[in-house]
């Protein structure tokens, strides 16, 4: 929103005196820098996009280029601003953040933006865990003091339209936007930051799958205020170090940042969620607001900092009860919710009242109701208003000193309870049947009254539950106090009581009665009082000397020796209960036991079964599956039912731990599902419709067993393409097209590796690596799955051709004249044998640009190119095989004896028509990409010619001017480019060790300081000879490698044949991933094996052991006899002992610290320095 190069404070007053004092127009200041312990971050950045705005594509906070080089995570300091409503950057953390009871008031991370008061500009927050392939899994949501307010959008989604595409006005124009809420506005150019608004594509490589600069969906929380409690960074000032040591966010002093308690987290529908850790968060701008001259309301973010855990941190009792009241003119409707310990959720709540208020009833210190906090036990001003139809969340926090919070959810609807009446009814009818006999008026009276306000009661259709169990207590009281009329020599009165604790360990069930006091004649016995007091109870006494049933929990329920049994006084009575007669003050205890042979005459003494009980509620059912986990909750409930029970006997408590222990013991683990590969293709045009949807070809990991919509639906949700699949088996709408838009019959057709199913996507499920396209087609009638010509963009004039992965057959693929508007028609050709093969009989005067790919080889003509000569169906990168000795005589015979001597092919592969020249107008071109060294010719006629390499493009254009047939070539960066006008097969080729070209690493890295002293040689040779290269003018040295990035290092440097017959067999490797060529190569040369029979784990970062096995695999070497005594030699796992002992032994591989240390990852230049050692070793 506002001059993020100076501080807010400076801006507030200049804001102030440019009011007063129009004419003045100068800024001054910078912002103070305070420095974080690093340790606390974040690992890296995962993504990063703001939305248009103000700062977007500034070089400051604007966050251009590779922020992960520029971002320092110190608070305070330049940071990024994330723009309009949604711009958002996504750290990882590869040491995830715990959700810890021991961390000072909840709070497990802090993030620190710019704010001060009276400049807050909110940003929400999303969090999630690692889904197993390194990628996020399902965001959620924290939710903060504004999230349950009624003006909070929760699905908020908000589209930006880029009114300049090619950027080109200077000062840039203001972005219009529209969202799902029907809204829409701009984001407006300020006199301040004249430029671009729109993100340039260019300025943010961090971007999620999709960004492009015509539009882009934003998604995300919104809500309607600035100024907030807490949950929404930006917010509140930064505070003073350390930033490890977070505030209480529920006080309004101090402040230190906007602490974030990830049990917070609630999915889609505002319930919380269980999370032990997460390894993502997500910031994102949380409002769409215009702040006038200063710009749009755009969070700024500078650090993330994880909280230090404190031992002296414990957990805020639990609140006793929260009570519900109405307001207004229904003042008098109220409902009391009991808390029970370790329940947090509480459903299905109904209070006959239109808006309500809450007491929080506990000994907590703070009180927050949504957002609004107050103290225990006073009505909280804050008022909700309630529907009949859809429930209203109501959160309640509880928190008290240092200690975490206890939060309580509340969903609550307007509306009159469901009332059980059956226990009152029962004692109504029993009563009934009474007769008044000898019982005194008194109490024969007080029993009428009581049966007459339990009927009116039981017959009244408002009355509430909480009404019904005071009618019921009031009836059985009523029927307790009868007193009997003694005339001179009747029985005196006694008074006694009966206790029913009944629990079944192998039932689990439980029934319990507490002590509960009457008065019976004397001479009474025992049967008569439990038949009194239990009246409410489902008693089964059929012999009338033994119960065999209590309230559901019956003989033989529990086991063969399972059954009630009784007590008097604590002591086995040595008759039934219905001969036992009764004495003044005896108390009958009914006990329930699963084995009539152990002791329950002994109270329980609990402290071990409350010590399991706080273990078992703190276990998370994370990785858990259901059943087991639900089995663990049953016993945890009956358990805690034990120790409730004042009169539980220790054979109880006994048996309720054992359970306790024995599930869980039994908690199964969900088994660990199988990683594959799956692509997915948007290709989206209706010329009817005038609408263009598309995406390139995203490849992503998921677990075997998901479905094609779970790929589709996540793809589309990352690439922010809103979508529309209502059944969950049929997307209806991609991007705004949707079915009929193109026609009676159009809508969206998917195909998977080619091939249409006959099931809807949430049925289709993926067990192997695949490739899924979404297409849409104006008349499904006629369509059919195969090589699908996707695209036909609207908008980008952009067509995309995908050649599927697993045929076998030639695939033609017709240029047609309608193509002639395309800007550009891509071909992608996957690793295969069969040939690819253009027609281009419509358009050989005039060609449409034409971009080919295949592997590391890509072919492209210029729009308006002329075939001049030749058959117009042209073969497209068709490989060969350069192990055939044919094309090897050939090539040999067009050298030199001393240079054929020398010889090694690298690819050859054909371009054009066997038997029939291609020639053109004009040269088209083929790269060879990463040939720099390597010498090519062609073939033509049974004849190889070499092709001289020029040392720049001018110079080939030069020396071929004239001629009828143009072919030349030159080096750019790293690759071979081919110029030719007619095609052949063509063929790479050495004919001895590639000439190293001295470099300055100075000149090409600019991290060239970072790199070890001990690798800087092996670096500069690398790169001399073309064997690694950088990115984006950095080496990168400390960064990791992973598995399938040094295979691709190794095989280079060994000069393995990468277009070898297939070998392997892993699941997670397929033939149109980059890596696959290599892989395969190192997998048939024996320098690899998996990671198990069927995986390689390509992305799975390459440790030491691991690198030591490769190469000891690679070289051949053999075993060490000397062992070398290495400090960590018991570290290194027994498959890499003797690979790890032969390669220090040969020098290939060193330590430090007299250690190994077997299990680090391998960094670049430790890959490189190795791979050059690997390099001598073999010459």
């Amino acid at each position: 929103m506002s001059y993020r190069y100076v501080p807010k404070r400076v801006i507030a007053l200049i804001m102030s005196v440019m009011l007063l004092f129009s004419s003045i127009g100068f800024l001054f200041g910078t912002s103070k820098q305070v420095v974080a312990a690093s340790s606390t971050g974040p690992s890296s950045i995962l993504e990063w996009l703001p939305a248009p705005g103000q700062f977007t594509n500034e070089a400051g906070w604007g966050g251009t280029g590779d922020i992960n080089a520029k971002w320092t995570n110190t608070p305070g300091s330049t940071g990024v601003s994330l723009g309009a409503f949604g711009g958002s950057i996504v750290y990882k953390f590869d040491d995830p953040i715990q959700n810890s009871s021991l961390n000072p008031y909840g709070v497990d991370f802090t993030v620190f933006g710019n704010a001060f008061s009276g400049n807050e500009e909110p940003a929400g927050v999303a969090v999630a865990q690692d889904d197993g392939t390194g990628n996020p899994g399902t965001w959620y949501y924290i939710a903060g003091s504004e999230h349950y307010e009624d003006s909070t959008i929760w699905d908020y989604q908000v589209t930006y339209t880029n009114p300049e595409p090619e950027f080109t006005t200077v000062n840039g124009v203001n972005v219009p936007w529209t969202d799902n809420k029907s809204g829409s506005g701009n984001v407006k150019v300020n006199s301040y930051h004249k430029h671009a608004y729109y993100p340039i594509p260019a300025n943010y490589p961090n971007a999620p799958i999709g960004f492009n600069n015509l539009s882009q969906t934003y998604t995300g929380v919104k809500i309607n205020v600035k100024k907030n409690a807490f949950g929404y960074p930006d917010t509140h000032a930064n505070g003073n170090a350390p930033y490890d040591v977070p505030v209480n966010p529920y006080l309004t002093s101090p402040t230190k940042g906007d602490p974030i308690d990830i049990s917070w987290a609630v999915d889609s529908t505002g319930k919380p969620v269980s999370l032990n850790s997460i390894s993502y968060v997500r910031v994102f701008n949380a409002v769409q607001m215009d702040g006038g001259a200063l710009g749009e309301i755009g969070a700024e973010i500078s650090s993330l900092q994880r909280v230090t855990a404190n031992s002296s941190v414990s957990e805020t009792a639990d609140l006793s009860s929260i009570v519900l009241s109405g307001t207004g003119a229904d003042s008098s409707a109220t409902k009391q919710v009991t808390v029970t310990a370790g329940v947090y959720e509480y459903n299905d709540i109904l209070i006959n009242a239109d808006k309500i208020k809450l007491t929080a009833n506990g000994t907590a210190s703070n009180i927050f109701i949504n957002n609004k906090s107050g103290t225990t036990g006073t009505l909280i001003d804050k008022e909700i208003t309630l529907s009949e139809t859809t429930p209203k969340i109501v959160r309640v926090i509880a928190q008290d000193g240092l200690n975490t919070p206890k939060i309580y959810y509340l969903s609550i609807r307007k509306g009159l309870e469901e009332v059980n009446k059956s226990s009152l009814n029962a004692a109504i009818t029993n009563v009934d049947n009474m007769q008044k006999g000898d019982h005194t008026d008194v109490s024969w009276q007080a029993l009428q009254n009581s049966l007459a306000a339990a009927k009116l009661i039981s017959a009244s259709p408002t009355a509430l539950q909480e009404q019904v169990d005071v009618a019921l207590s009031d009836l059985l009281a009523a029927v307790q106090g009868l007193q009997i009329n003694a005339p001179p020599g009747t029985p005196q009165q006694l008074t006694v009581s009966v206790i029913i604790s009944g629990y079944s360990a192998t039932a689990g069930k439980s029934v319990t009665l507490a002590k509960a006091d009457t008065q019976v004649e004397e001479g009474k016995t025992a049967a008569f009082a439990i038949n009194k007091l239990t009246s409410h109870l489902n008693v089964i006494n059929a012999s009338g000397n033994y119960i065999t049933s209590i309230g559901g929990l019956a003989t033989g329920d529990g086991g063969p020796k399972s059954g009630w049994m009784y007590l008097v006084n604590g002591q086995f009575a040595d008759v039934g209960i219905a001969d036992y007669v009764l004495k003044s003050s005896d108390i009958i205890t009914l006990i329930y036991t699963d084995d009539y042979e152990e002791d329950i005459t002994t109270i329980a003494n609990k402290t071990a079964l409350n010590a399991r009980i706080v273990e078992m509620d703190a276990v998370q059912q994370g990785n858990y599956t259901d059943v087991s986990w639900q089995a663990l909750q049953v016993n945890l409930t009956l358990a805690k039912g034990v120790v409730a029970n004042s009169y539980a006997i220790q054979y109880h408590a006994d048996s309720a731990l054992s359970k306790l222990n024995s599930a869980y013991q039994n908690l199964q683990t969900k088994p660990i599902p199988q990683i594959i590969s799956v692509s997915f293709q948007l290709n989206g045009y209706s010329k009817v419709a005038g609408k263009n949807v598309t995406l390139p070809k995203t490849t992503i990991s998921v677990e075997e067993g998901k479905t094609a919509a779970y790929v589709i639906e996540k793809v589309l949700n990352e690439a922010s393409i809103p979508f529309e699949n209502s059944s969950g088996n049929y997307i209806s709408s991609v991007g705004g097209l949707a079915e009929f838009d193109g026609g009676v019959n159009s809508g969206w057709l998917y195909s998977v590796d080619g091939i249409d199913p006959e099931v809807g996507i949430a049925d289709y499920i993926l067990t192997k690596n695949a490739s899924i396209i979404l297409r849409y087609t104006e008349n499904y009638v006629n369509e059919s799955s195969g090589p699908y010509v996707g695209g036909n963009s609207l908008g980008d004039k952009k067509s995309i051709i995908e050649i599927p992965s697993d045929s076998k057959a030639d695939h033609p693929v017709n240029i047609t004249k309608d193509m002639n508007d395309k800007e550009l028609i891509t071909i992608n050709i996957p690793v295969i044998t069969s040939k690819v093969i253009l027609n281009l009989t419509d358009v050989k005067d005039s060609i449409p640009m034409i971009s080919a790919v295949k592997g590391d080889i890509s072919f492209s003509i210029d729009k308006g190119t002329v075939l001049k000569s030749g058959n117009v169906n042209v073969e497209l990168l068709t490989s060969l095989d350069t192990k055939d000795s044919t094309i090897q005589d050939l090539v040999k015979n067009g050298l030199s004896e001393e240079v054929a001597k020398q010889l090694k092919l690298g690819q050859a592969f054909a371009m054009g028509n066997p038997n029939e020249s291609v020639l053109f107008d004009r040269p088209v071109t083929l790269v060879l990409k990463g040939a720099k060294g390597q010498q090519v010719g062609f073939i033509e006629g049974n004849v190889f010619t070499p092709i001289e390499i020029y040392g720049t493009e001018a110079e080939g254009i030069e020396a071929t001017k004239g001629k009828e047939k143009i072919t030349y070539a030159f080096v750019q960066d790293n690759n071979l480019i081919i110029k030719t006008n007619h095609f052949t097969s063509f063929v790479s080729y050495t004919t001895s060790e590639v000439t190293a070209v001295a470099v300055d690493l100075n000149k090409l890295y600019s991290d060239v300081t970072s790199i070890s002293t001990w690798a800087l040689d092996a670096i500069r040779e690398a790169t001399e000879k073309a064997f690694v290269e950088g990115s984006n003018g950095k080496f990168s040295p400390q960064a990791t490698v992973t598995r399938a990035e040094f295979m691709k290092m190794l095989v280079g440097v060994l000069g393995l044949d990468v277009k070898a017959v297939k070998v392997i067999n892993f699941n997670d490797v397929a033939q149109g991933d980059w890596f696959y060529p290599y892989v395969n190569a190192a997998y048939k040369a024996g320098l690899i094996s998996g990671t198990s029979a069927d995986e390689f784990s390509p992305n799975e970062k390459l440790t030491r052991e691991q690198m030591a096995v490769i190469m000891v695999n690679a070289l051949k070497l053999q075993t060490a006899e000397q062992a070398l005594a290495i400090d960590d030699m018991e570290q290194v796992s027994e498959w890499a002992k003797a690979s790890v002992l032969t390669i220090m032994a040969r020098g290939l591989m060193s330590g430090w610290d007299n250690q190994f240390h077997p299990s680090d990852e391998v960094t670049r230049e430790m890959a490189i320095v190795v791979a050059m050692r690997a390099y001598h070793e073999k010459k």
